[in-house]
């Protein structure tokens, strides 16, 4: 969990919370950037417990984790489901301690793969890697192993032996040559690890020495380009919700209700004003006439004695109402601005990985290239359409790679 002391401080008035249950607030803003009042705002329980604040936390913190597969808005959308069955239509106690147990199987059962992707891996099923032919040492080797095929092997032309390489699938991006970005990246890796293996001993040194690192290259791009995909629908997700937790803080709503309170204070303070005045008046006339009141003087005096005490307490009520509504309205303002400033963060990062992952789409179709070369060889370049080879040359001088 990352430190307190890099989390803003958490809004009024559940900074008041028993220590564990800050702790837990804190460890759920630190994982999704989302305090848990903003997850489904309008299913909030009254009050926040320590024990269903910290499952809450663990399930939030399971499904943040870059290679959980999952994200922040299904778990918001399993507490409103849960919230909305419930008679109150609120997040319970139940709903927090089931969380955990939800987040884990999601991430255990990931979602299926679309049926593009699908179809992209059976492509790659379906698409064998072109066989290099054999070079020119080994053929040597094969000869002196095997005198009885020497005649057999000099009656190989070069066109025949050129014809042998399979054809590219034109289903691919560059001019049939298998060089397109593949949604299916992890089976494009393995793909290019099998092109990878030793074609036996002898082989020739400037492709095998060559190929087994810039497969491990290509891997690790790969990896790095799907950590950047899960980022950034993390960092949309999360932009989602700040959002809506924006539209949810409604300023005119406060304003007035602060506005309303002082009037009620106002009103208050009048009423007081004038029973005050009128005791006064009467204290007058109990003065000046002395034993002669009558004793219906005595009983108003008695009356308004009584108001005036139930006025002074209106008076207090209205301006701690008054004092609620000012300082809700601050807050708000507060919060809005705080969230105001993680969507300018969040957009930020969102253009930070958008950048990162278009560099790891062309380098990764950069080693994908250099791969296919690798297994290809120089005969099989030679049998290339000049088209293709321009193509493949134009991918790797961007790179500055050289060939």
């Amino acid at each position: 969990m990352s430190s307190s002391m890099n989390l803003p401080p958490i809004p009024l008035p559940y900074d008041t919370a028993s220590e564990r249950v800050r702790a837990a607030f804190e460890r759920i803003f630190a994982a999704s950037g989302i305090w848990p009042w903003d997850l489904v705002p309008e299913c909030n329980p009254p009050r926040w417990a320590q024990s269903a604040t910290e499952k809450l936390a663990l399930a939030v913190e399971t499904v943040c984790k870059p290679d959980s597969g999952h994200t922040i808005a299904a778990l918001q959308r399993f507490l409103r489901e849960r919230a909305q069955a419930t008679k109150d239509g609120l997040i319970t106690h139940r709903i927090c301690e089931d969380a955990p147990g939800w987040a884990v199987q999601k991430v255990n059962n990931p979602v299926p793969m679309s049926p593009r992707t699908e179809r992209a891996r059976r492509r790659l099923a379906s698409d064998p890697a072109p066989v290099p032919a054999p070079s020119r040492k080994r053929q040597r080797q094969r000869q002196q192993r095997s005198p009885s095929l020497n005649t057999d092997n000099a009656a190989i032309s070069e066109d025949d032996r050129l014809s042998s390489i399979p054809e590219s699938d034109s289903d691919n991006d560059m001019g049939g040559f298998g060089f397109g970005q593949d949604e299916a990246g992890d089976d494009a890796a393995e793909e290019n690890t099998d092109l990878a293996q030793p074609q036996g001993d002898g082989g020739d040194a400037s492709m095998e020495g060559n190929d087994a690192p810039q497969v491990d290259r290509m891997a690790l791009c790969l990896e790095q380009l799907n950590n950047n995909r899960a980022n950034l629908q993390q960092l949309s997700d999360q932009l989602h919700s700040t959002e809506q937790a924006i539209a949810a803080i409604d300023l005119d709503a406060l304003t007035s209700d602060l506005s309303k309170a002082s009037d009620t204070v106002t009103s208050a303070t009048q009423t007081h004003a004038d029973k005050k005045a009128a005791m006064a008046g009467i204290e007058q006339i109990v003065i000046t006439h002395g034993d002669h009141v009558p004793a219906s003087i005595t009983a108003v005096v008695r009356d308004l004695r009584r108001a005036i005490i139930g006025a002074e307490a209106a008076v207090q009520g209205a301006q701690r109402s008054h004092h609620l509504s000012e300082q809700t309205l601050a807050d708000a303002k507060k919060d809005k601005a705080t969230k105001a400033e993680t969507v300018i963060k969040v957009n930020e990062a969102i253009k930070t990985t958008e950048e990162a992952i278009a560099k790891g789409e062309w380098d990764y179709q950069t080693h994908q290239v250099i791969s296919r070369v690798n297994a290809l060889g120089f005969a099989g370049l030679r049998g290339m359409p000049r088209s293709e080879l321009d193509a493949v040359f134009e991918i790797l001088n961007r790179d500055g790679q050289d060939v």
